[in-house]
């Protein structure tokens, strides 16, 4: 499992540092516990039972690189109330509001084009793997999210990954 913010689209990168920025502007220290993961590491995950995830295989967003678990020291929900405020105002989905399974730590943001069906038609490890490693450079970001990203963060994030190609940022 990985816990480098450089393993997320670049729509989801941006959100989650300001999601840290946000903790740590409250007085938090926020610890990634998990970014990305591989079919077979939420499979791993998924065997240890339902108290640790319910999403067998590649049906996580964790998956496409679009989901993040972050820490603050605390077992109860309502401490990551604030934060996932804050998430959900960028468009993001926060693992406390998930019926039947409360993962508080979870904060995930969505293609907002595509479900995770279409993205990855084929649940087993081989295929999803491929599929994910075979988006170009933006890497499931859609040129919308990216307008609204850009938007919220500055229009430098968005000129940098329109289209889905990466190009190189000029200092100004």
């Amino acid at each position: 499992m990985s816990r480098a913010l450089s393993d997320l689209t670049p729509d989801t990168r941006a959100a989650a540092e300001r999601l840290l920025d946000f903790a740590r502007a409250r007085g938090l220290n926020p610890v990634i516990h998990s970014t990305a993961r591989t079919c077979t590491e939420q499979n791993a995950l998924f065997a240890q039972g339902p108290a640790v995830t319910k999403v067998a295989g590649c049906r996580s967003w964790h998956v496409m690189g679009r989901a993040i678990d972050v820490h603050i020291g605390s077992e109860n929900c309502a401490d990551y109330v604030p934060l996932a405020e804050f998430w959900k105002r960028m468009g993001g989905r926060w693992g406390g509001d998930f019926t039947g399974f409360a993962d508080c730590v979870h904060f995930e943001l969505p293609h907002p084009d595509k479900t995770l069906s279409e993205l990855c038609p084929d649940p087993s490890p081989g295929p999803c793997e491929r599929s994910v490693a075979n988006q170009p450079g933006g890497a499931f970001a859609s040129e919308r999210t990216l307008v609204i990203f850009g938007a919220a963060f500055g229009a430098a994030l968005a000129l940098t990954f329109v289209g889905g190609k990466r190009r190189r940022r000029v200092a100004v």
